[in-house]
């Protein structure tokens, strides 16, 4: 079971680049998941507890 944890503060940014803290998270995920032959990993989508302004149509497709 992998967790990712990530301050909300991060994810509020407008520009989510290579170099972002959550990109890299998930990039070493995904790099363990392939070193131990995990095929399946599931990843739930927006999980907030609750949905902020910035969170529009436009900005959940940019970040799926």
């Amino acid at each position: 079971i992998f967790h990712l944890v990530v301050d909300l503060d991060a994810l509020n940014k407008i520009e989510i680049n290579s170099r972002h803290p959550v990109i890299l998270g998930l990039r070493n995920i995904l790099k363990t998941a392939c070193l131990n032959d995990i095929t399946t990993i599931t990843i739930p989508a927006l999980l907030v507890h609750e949905m902020a302004e910035v969170m529009t149509v436009s900005w959940c497709n940019r970040r799926a």
